[in-house]
Order: C-alpha cells, then sequence, then structure tokens
C-alpha cells in the first residue's frame, strides 16, 4: 500500500486497501486453520513416528485446503456482488479483479500452508526465515522497477 501511495496515487492505494481487506482475512483463517495442526505435528516429530507425522501432514494439508478454497471460491463467484453491497460507490469490478488476483496464490497456499509450521518444529528456522525475507526483498524490487519503467 506505501509504495501504490508514493510512485501512484492515494485514490490508488485506498482501492488496493479495499481490494485486500477480504483476501487478507481469508489469510488469516487460512494461518488460524493451519496452526491448528501444530500440537499434533510436534508431538509425532518428538516420537520419531515418521509414518504417523506424514499421515498427520498430509492430514492438515487436505483440511487446510478444503476450508480455504471455500471462501477463495466465494470471494471468486461472490465477490463482485459482494463488493457492490460495501462500497457501490467505487469501481467494485476493478475491486474484484484486483482481489482475484490477490487470492490466486491461496489456492496452493491453502493447501502447502502447515508444511511452514514443520521448520519451527524441527528447530531450522534460520533458513526459512532468511528465504522469506530474500523474497520479500525481491518482490519489493521487481514492484519499484515495474513501476519505474511504466511511468518513465
Amino acid at each position: 500500500l506505501l509504495i501504490s501511495n508514493i510512485f501512484i496515487n492515494s485514490a490508488a492505494m485506498g482501492t488496493l486497501a479495499i481490494a485486500k481487506t477480504v483476501p487478507n482475512a481469508i489469510f488469516s483463517l487460512l494461518c488460524t486453520i493451519s496452526g491448528v495442526f501444530s500440537p499434533q505435528i510436534t508431538i509425532q516429530y518428538a516420537k520419531g513416528n515418521k509414518r504417523l507425522l506424514t499421515d498427520e501432514i498430509v492430514k492438515s494439508m487436505k483440511f487446510t485446503g478444503f476450508f480455504a478454497n471455500i471462501p477463495l471460491a466465494f470471494l471468486i463467484s461472490a465477490g463482485l456482488m459482494f463488493y457492490q453491497l460495501w462500497v457501490p460507490t467505487e469501481n467494485t469490478s476493478f475491486i474484484q479483479s484486483l482481489s482475484i488476483l490477490t487470492v490466486i496464490g491461496f489456492f496452493i497456499q491453502g493447501v502447502i500452508n502447515p508444511l511452514f509450521g514443520i521448520f519451527t518444529v524441527t528447530n531450522k528456522v534460520k533458513l526459512h526465515s532468511c528465504v522469506i525475507v530474500l523474497i520479500g526483498m525481491l518482490n519489493t524490487f521487481f514492484v519499484l522497477i515495474l513501476l519505474k519503467l511504466h511511468y518513465l
């Protein structure tokens, strides 16, 4: 939002903020659901039972994938009507498009999100944290380059 405010304008930031509100709520739900499985994954890892650990991970991936895709499907199918009711004075089709662009990756992330807890369970968070920070910096760098090229 800050980048869109600086490089584009404050109206674009407001539109983007509206478009990201529902996807952020869905992502929060996704993180909450996947966190429910962390204790069982930790228990199976501590017991050293790889088969039950794998079964628990697969079960958590299926469960979070299923429950993450329900609100995503609702947003894609009924999002336009939702935004027309929520912000009738805004360009709701554009907001819907931005929301869909935001949640496209959630279909896959909904399934793999329980895997992020494995780094904490195995106490291997350093590499994972460094990769996440690097990806965030690269994402910001590419966004800045694309904005610079677009507004030359």
